[in-house]
């Protein structure tokens, strides 16, 4: 049995393996908790684990932020709905798994249509992320999408274009690759572990303001880039140097709160955070389109 309980979704940068850096950190006591870009969930998940093993107090509201609000909406649906959503994930599974396992000699997204989109399961995951793409993000259609594209997605990335469409490929090319895509006793755990929770869709400027004293708040935003090609965002905006300069600077402004931030090992954090307590970690770089073994050093900055 895992010592918390591990996240129902995949995501770029997700903090499951290196906890054992992160829980050491954590205050014994806090009034509010904020994890201020929730992603996967596995630290939000990790606090609960503890509180509810009686390890540490939280005397006020455990709060969760995303600016996406699909990932939110998703969360919202697990923790109110699980059975229904699972239903709901069950049935698209059943639908992919179904389909022949050939797969396409084409580059870019195949022309989808209601009669063929169970041509092959390259077909089917177009069509689910048309209907995603189409869908009112706030409904639990959207959540069952999401989970969906999550799993049978490229290596499990979340990205929008600059309208704000999802746009990650099919992932799951190679005919060894059977996707669990839902684990029905996973989410009611979950469900029921974030039954208190209060997930809100909002940016990390408005979330900081909203933090008190004796609060404790983690911190895992989209990496500092490392180079001027670097990956630096999943929504349509991106989240640029610029970005992480105003992150900075809220979080140093902070009075009487204690904070954990992950981030890369790279000169624009470490200047930043000179003055701050700052381990380097070595982490897997599990989502590396040429080299998904890599691993690199991060830092783990904490007050």
């Amino acid at each position: 049995m895992s010592e918390y309980q591990k996240p129902f979704l995949k995501w770029v940068g997700g903090k499951s393996k290196l906890l054992k850096n992160i829980v050491p950190n954590i205050p014994l006591k806090i009034n509010n908790y904020h994890e201020v870009f929730l992603g996967g969930g596995s630290m939000l998940l990790a606090i609960l684990t503890l509180k509810k093993r009686g390890e540490i107090i939280v005397e006020g509201q455990i709060n969760a932020y995303d600016l996406n609000k699909s990932l939110i909406n998703c969360f919202e649906w697990v923790r109110n709905s699980p059975l229904l959503l699972v239903k709901g994930v069950e049935k698209l599974k059943a639908d992919f798994l179904s389909i022949e396992l050939n797969t396409l000699n084409q580059r870019g997204a195949p022309d989808v249509n209601k009669n063929n989109y169970k041509t092959t399961r390259e077909h089917y995951y177009y069509y689910i992320r048309n209907k995603f793409n189409r869908c009112d993000k706030l409904t639990m259609n959207a959540a069952i999408y999401f989970i969906f594209l999550n799993k049978t997605g490229f290596r499990g990335m979340y990205r929008e274009d600059k309208s704000g469409k999802f746009n990650i490929p099919y992932g799951l090319k190679d005919k060894k690759m059977v996707p669990g895509i839902i684990n029905k006793e996973e989410i009611l755990a979950i469900s029921s572990l974030i039954q208190e929770v209060v997930f809100i869709n909002l940016d990390f400027e408005k979330t900081l303001d909203r933090v008190k004293g004796g609060d404790f708040i983690y911190l895992d935003p989209p990496y500092a880039p490392e180079s001027n090609t670097s990956f630096v965002g999943y929504t349509g905006d991106g989240f640029n140097s610029e970005k992480h300069n105003i992150l900075f600077e809220k979080v140093k402004k902070l009075k009487e709160v204690k904070w954990i931030m992950s981030n890369s090992n790279v000169k624009l954090v470490k200047d930043s955070f000179s003055d701050y307590n700052m381990d380097e970690i070595i982490a897997r770089r599990a989502i590396n389109s040429k080299n998904p073994g890599a691993t690199a050093k991060e830092v783990l900055i904490y007050n």
